[in-house]
C-alpha cells in the first residue's frame, strides 16, 4: 500500500479525485449444484488530489497507464473473498474468507469498510418438524500493522425452531457479540460482550 499527499494542497479541502477498480469473479458448481464454491478478487487505485503531481511511469504498460494515471498522492490495494458451501436433504454447510486492504478504495461504494479479514462459517440441521442453525464470524482489523491497536469481533449465533403441533410454531435463538482491542493504554482499551436470548411463539388459528 502506498499512498500520499502533495505537500502543496491543503489535506482537508474537497479535492477532485480518481478511481479504477478491477475485479475478476468466479464460480464453481458441482454435483446437480448441492457444492458451490465462489471466488472474487478486485485490486483498486485511487489519486486523492488530481492535482498532486504526476510519477514516473516509466516500464507501466501503455494501456494501465491510459487507464490511470498515478499522481504523488495515489495508492493501491486489492481485496478477496471466497465462499464455500454444501447443500444436502437435511443439512446445509458454509465458510467463507473476506480480505479487504486498507488502501483498497471504491468511490462507487461508499459502504464497503477497507482494513479487515473475516472468517465465517454456518451450519444448518432441517428435521421435517424445525430446524437447528449455528453461524459465526471472527472480524480482525489493522491487517499491515499500521495502527497502534488490533480490534478483533466475534459473532455466534444459534437458532432453533420447532413445530409443536399443526398450529404452534415455538423458535428459539442465542447471541453472542464481542468486541475487544489489545490496547497498551489503558484509556484506549475496548472489552465489550454482549449475549442476546430470545424465544417466540407463533399460533395460528386457521
Amino acid at each position: 500500500v502506498s499512498i500520499g499527499t502533495d505537500s502543496t494542497q491543503n489535506p482537508l479541502s474537497v479535492t477532485p479525485q480518481e478511481n479504477i477498480v478491477l475485479s475478476v469473479a468466479n464460480s464453481v458448481h458441482l454435483w446437480k449444484k448441492k457444492f458451490l464454491w465462489k471466488n472474487e478478487i478486485s485490486a483498486s487505485a485511487i489519486t486523492r488530489d488530481r492535482r498532486s503531481d504526476e510519477l514516473d511511469v516509466e516500464g507501466v504498460p501503455e494501456f494501465l497507464s491510459n487507464l490511470f494515471t498515478p499522481r504523488v498522492s495515489s495508492g493501491a490495494d486489492y481485496a478477496y473473498t471466497t465462499d464455500l458451501s454444501l447443500s444436502l436433504r437435511k443439512v446445509t454447510m458454509n465458510a467463507g474468507y473476506q480480505y479487504i486492504g486498507p488502501g483498497y478504495v471504491s468511490l462507487g461504494l461508499a459502504s464497503l469498510l477497507p482494513d479487515k479479514k473475516v472468517i465465517s462459517a454456518g451450519v444448518q440441521v432441517r428435521h421435517a418438524r424445525g430446524l437447528v442453525k449455528v453461524d459465526g464470524a471472527l472480524q480482525q482489523d489493522n491487517l499491515i500493522g499500521q495502527k497502534l491497536a488490533t480490534t478483533t469481533r466475534t459473532r455466534l449465533t444459534t437458532l432453533g425452531s420447532y413445530r409443536m403441533s399443526r398450529t404452534w410454531n415455538m423458535t428459539g435463538a442465542l447471541i453472542y457479540s464481542g468486541m475487544g482491542n489489545n490496547a497498551a493504554v489503558v484509556t484506549s482499551k475496548v472489552d465489550y460482550r454482549s449475549w442476546i436470548a430470545r424465544t417466540s411463539q407463533n399460533i395460528s388459528f386457521l
